[in-house]
């Protein structure tokens, strides 16, 4: 115990010489190093693909990279002003205040402007004018695609508005929506104007009455591929619109309504049209009838089927084309009928072709539907795309691609679906002034 407790202190002398060695370094990292510098045609290129990477720009990125060097500025420009809003005569001037000297970078942002987006308010301050309005439109010589939304009661253009209207580009694309009661000349002044509309979109109260015909011609002039209505109430006379702005309705490519029209409209639609041999996209709010079965049967070329309702109707499945399908976006929740799309699936094994992508949006629980994993293993297992959202908002944006008809092959009558919306539809509405 003793032995234990005692404590002996041990000392020790120890010192320490440290010698310094000089390191050796490769005669390669001693060379002076220099900054490469990117070539700028690749740089612009990362840009654009980078601004839009979700297909459409992103602004906050587009507004950094101006700032950045005179070298990048006038390119992200460029991408900004592809897309231009105009909704205050205070927007106006400052777009024309970037265009107007006679400049190379002036002219040269005048070319981007392939979209134009304005809003006539009268009951805002300092409301864009119609003259504005015109005078905007005539600037921009690549105009692809303009958007006009009114609000209030707008008297009709006048002949100077009409005059600069009839000077400037002939656009592809118009985008109306008209939340005024009664303002329909100005759609038919607009549609007089454009008669080279491949793609019309129409918002509003009701569709607007038939024009007189001593004032307007017995049918719209031009010849339609793409029609999206988006109306609060179908009244009896829609479907005299409908043939008045459809002339030639085998020519019909994509029909897309966003609210529903009265069942009878809808059948009346297409028995009185025949728009189901041309017709290779649709979209309804909903496939709950018997009578929607009808109509979709009917399309014989359908490419594209776009239902938001979950409420299908179960024998939908088997009335569709198995053939020419290529993609299904549809809602799903825990009650929608999902038997018959998996065997619909299944059949792409054995036929060889048929849905190639399929778009779902959840809702209400859709995620806990008994067939939900099995749908996702059938899709993996025969090579379908499934994207799935569970946002309405987003669902409905992502199958809303560019007005732009882009042939998916060499027969110039297929097109890709879905649609998206990219930087190479950006160049192809740009080529299409060159090309007119």
């Amino acid at each position: 115990m003793g032995l234990l407790s005692a404590t002996n202190t041990v000392k020790h002398d120890v010192s320490f010489h440290l010698i310094t060695t000089p390191v050796r370094t490769p005669s390669s990292m001693l060379s002076s190093t220099f900054n490469v510098a990117l070539p700028l045609e690749l740089i612009l290129s990362i840009i654009e693909h980078a601004a839009y990477a979700e297909g459409t720009p992103d602004i906050t990125l587009l507004r950094n990279c101006s700032l950045v060097s005179r070298a990048w500025s006038l390119s992200a420009q460029k991408l900004l002003f592809t897309s231009v809003s105009l909704s205050s005569q205070r927007d106006y001037d400052s777009f024309m205040a970037a265009v107007t000297p006679c400049t190379y970078k002036a002219r040269t942002l005048l070319d981007s402007v392939v979209r134009l987006k304005v809003v006539i308010d009268h009951n805002q301050p300092h409301p864009l004018n119609q003259l504005s309005f015109a005078k905007a439109v005539s600037r921009c010589h690549r105009l692809y695609d303009l958007s006009l939304t009114l609000y209030g009661l707008c008297p009709s253009f006048d002949d100077t508005t009409l005059s600069l209207l009839h000077s400037g580009p002939l656009i592809s694309s118009l985008t109306f929506t008209n939340w005024a009661p009664t303002t329909s000349t100005l759609l038919y002044q607009l549609l007089a104007i454009y008669p080279t509309l491949t793609t019309l979109s129409l918002t509003g109260l009701s569709p607007p009455e038939v024009p007189d015909p001593c004032t307007n011609p017995d049918y719209f002039p031009g010849t339609l591929h793409e029609l999206r209505l988006n109306f609060q109430h179908y009244p009896s006379n829609t479907i005299d619109f409908l043939q008045w702005i459809l002339p030639s309705p085998q020519t019909l490519r994509i029909l897309d309504f966003v609210r529903e029209p009265p069942t009878s409209i809808l059948t009346s639609l297409f028995q009185t049209l025949d728009l189901g041999t041309s017709l290779y996209s649709l979209s309804i709010p909903s496939l709950s009838t018997s009578e929607h079965v009808s109509i979709v049967q009917r399309c014989t070329s359908l490419r594209e089927l776009r239902v938001e309702d979950t409420g299908l109707a179960g024998k939908v499945w088997r009335g569709l084309p198995k053939t020419s399908l290529r993609h299904l976006a549809l809602g799903v929740d825990v009650n929608t009928p999902l038997q018959g799309l998996v065997d619909l699936l299944r059949g792409n094994e054995r036929h060889g072709k048929g849905i190639e992508s399929l778009t779902i949006c959840l809702m209400s629980g859709g995620e806990r539907h008994a067939l939900w994993s099995v749908l996702k293993m059938v899709c993996a297992f025969v090579g379908v795309e499934l994207k799935v959202f569970r946002n309405v908002t987003m669902f409905r944006e992502s199958l809303r691609g560019d007005p732009v008809f882009v042939p998916s092959s060499s027969q110039s009558d297929q097109l890709q679906f879905p649609r998206e919306k990219s930087l190479r539809n950006i160049y192809a509405m740009r080529s299409s002034y060159s090309s007119s």
